[in-house]
């Protein structure tokens, strides 16, 4: 069977998928995500190739992979309109599928970096942090784990933040 761009393939066995859920529940249901070392302890590999990204959940991966390499980028707002190319997130249209794809990287990074405690979402992990120092000093034990694991969760983006705050 030929693959087309529609397709999803699992990595591990070559099963092919039209939609990307049913190569998550077979992924997870055959383990076709294997836990791996990763340059800065086990994890998750992105199994786009060329990707590279790791994650500490099977779940982030598969978040990752969805919204950075499954999303349909080509949905067309007119075909003799200028901006063509429209967020599936929110309404924005651009000219070029790859500033398109820049673009979805801001609600890849929102969604990150969202407070666990209040629903919030912030730009950077640094104002995540700040956030939580701020608004939420009065937190329980395991209202801190909880935010700890789900900074975990962002490798890639704790990469490019001032180191974590201790607490």
């Amino acid at each position: 069977m030929a693959k087309d761009d529609d397709d999803f393939t699992c990595a591990a066995c070559g099963r092919v998928f039209i939609q990307v859920e049913d190569l998550f529940c077979h992924q997870h249901e055959m383990g076709h995500l294997e836990y791996k070392s990763t340059p800065k302890g086990n994890g998750f590999f992105c199994w786009k190739k060329g990707c590279g990204l790791y994650f500490a959940t099977m779940t982030a991966a598969q978040f990752h992979y969805k919204e950075m390499h499954a999303l349909k980028f080509n949905i067309p707002v007119s075909e003799r309109h200028v901006y063509k190319f429209r967020c599936t997130q929110c309404s924005l249209a651009f000219k070029t599928s790859e500033k398109l794809k820049l673009h979805m990287q801001y609600h890849v990074i929102r969604a990150a970096t969202k407070c666990v405690l209040c629903g919030k979402s912030f730009r950077t992990v640094v104002a995540l942090q700040k956030h939580v120092e701020m608004s939420h000093a009065d937190m329980t034990k395991e209202q801190l784990e909880q935010y700890r694991a789900s900074l975990m969760v962002i490798p890639y983006l704790l990469a490019m933040a001032a180191p974590l705050v201790v607490f």
